[in-house]
């Protein structure tokens, strides 16, 4: 039935080798045909508290969604990014529609919507232009010649800092592709280069594009010569991989049966890894079920220890539908139930399946990211060793906020 694919709104949030950020939305009934706070924060503006609680509530909650799916498999996304492309969907909804994205978001917490929608806008404008290896874009592509409502054209407008809205043909797929990549390259200066990388269906209605990618450099690098060929005794398999090794003081915390490091990145960024003690499926769910706890409110101290960890890429490619429904997201995916009649005001669209695309790569430099034995021993020289050559959990997180830019986990190599 042609209704299906034309009233789809299709939501794509990539980050190929990088990072991605975003977050936020408001309760459902109240909502104006103005949703977004015009005024631009300026640099001496204040990040609204709760913005990022916000999207690391989310994160998590999907995160422990596909944890309790499968218990082994890796994992990488981006809550931030998501966020961000659902908070551009939540514009455009009404009604129950609405208040379910508001409560699987966690902002429906927020006084109104335009509050949460510029809290949002605060806080990416803060992580853009005080993180130097951050860049982010957002596009909403609208079908030419059935444009979005005037007020949902508006809202994206002024929301949209970092990007905006382009009416494009769905049916010229080769020439979409290169009209796209080449604005969003624009927009991040060039850091981002196939934020889309498939053509969308030819009769889309309306598609949602997140980019984000981070490029983090260690603030102490690891000598690539220091580097040995260790084992990774992963969930299912034992894999030789490159283990990268340096030693130095850095914050290191013990929560329950995690051993929690964080490594940080010249900037405002740290990799954190959450290590089980021991080589279990118990302890690695036990952080999984307290992930706010140790990803988050850990305090870790500085420590004298030598850290070890594997040269890694992770790829994960993400159909958030069912996730979603699990946390309460149903009627945006029904045919009959869906309201976004904030997006048109004839109404009829819904969206078929939200896609989410991210990658991680470790190396002696630092991150690039578009998420055994007993982990800590102490050697014969005295200095505790923190090995990840087993299963573990991860995150990339902004340390002035506590944000969750991207969250993961590696079971196997």
């Amino acid at each position: 039935m042609q209704r299906i694919t034309l009233k789809r709104a299709a939501i794509i949030a990539v980050l190929g080798s990088c990072f991605v950020v975003h977050c936020l939305a408001g309760p459902a009934n109240r909502q104006p045909n103005n949703l977004v706070d015009g005024g631009a924060p300026g640099p001496g503006d204040v990040v609204p508290e709760g913005v990022a609680k916000a999207s690391n509530d989310f994160g998590i909650a999907l995160y422990r969604a596909y944890a309790n799916a499968s218990a082994t498999g890796n994992l990488f996304f981006s809550p931030w990014s998501l966020s961000r492309v659902l908070a551009m969907v939540l514009l455009g909804a009404r009604n129950e529609t609405a208040a379910e994205l508001s409560r699987a978001l966690a902002v429906d917490h927020f006084e109104d919507p335009a509050a949460a929608f510029t809290a949002q806008r605060k806080l990416a404008k803060h992580l853009l232009t005080s993180s130097s290896e951050l860049a982010s874009t957002s596009i909403a592509l609208t079908r030419a010649g059935d444009p979005v409502s005037p007020e949902y054209r508006a809202n994206l407008d002024q929301y949209l800092d970092d990007g905006g809205v382009m009416e494009v043909d769905f049916s010229r797929s080769e020439d979409l592709l290169s009209k796209v990549n080449g604005e969003v390259s624009r927009l991040t200066g060039g850091r981002i280069k196939d934020a889309l990388r498939r053509s969308p269906d030819p009769l889309s209605k309306l598609l949602l594009l997140n980019a984000v990618h981070f490029r983090g450099v260690w603030e102490k690098a690891f000598n690539p010569n220091d580097s040995f060929d260790g084992i990774f005794r992963g969930a299912t398999r034992n894999t030789p991989v490159r283990m990268m090794s340096g030693k130095g003081k850095f914050p290191l915390a013990y929560e329950g049966n995690a051993y929690v490091l964080e490594l940080p990145y010249t900037g405002e960024s740290s990799l954190v890894i959450a290590l089980p003690r021991r080589r279990n499926q118990k302890d690695l769910s036990d952080i999984e079920s307290r992930l706010e706890d140790i990803l988050v409110s850990a305090r870790p101290e500085l420590r004298s220890i030598e850290v070890e960890l594997p040269k890694l890429t992770v790829r994960s490619s993400l159909d958030l539908k069912e996730p979603l429904k699990k946390l309460g997201v149903n009627a945006l995916f029904s045919e009959h139930h869906a309201d976004l009649s904030g997006m048109q005001a004839e109404g009829g669209l819904y969206v078929e399946d939200v896609h989410h695309g991210a990658a991680l790569e470790l190396d002696e430099k630092g991150t690039v990211a578009s998420a055994s034995t007993v982990a800590i021993i102490v050697s014969r020289i005295g200095t505790p060793r923190f090995s990840a050559d087993r299963p573990f959990v991860f995150a990339i997180k902004h340390r002035p906020t506590g944000l969750l830019l991207f969250v993961g986990r590696v079971t196997d190599l």
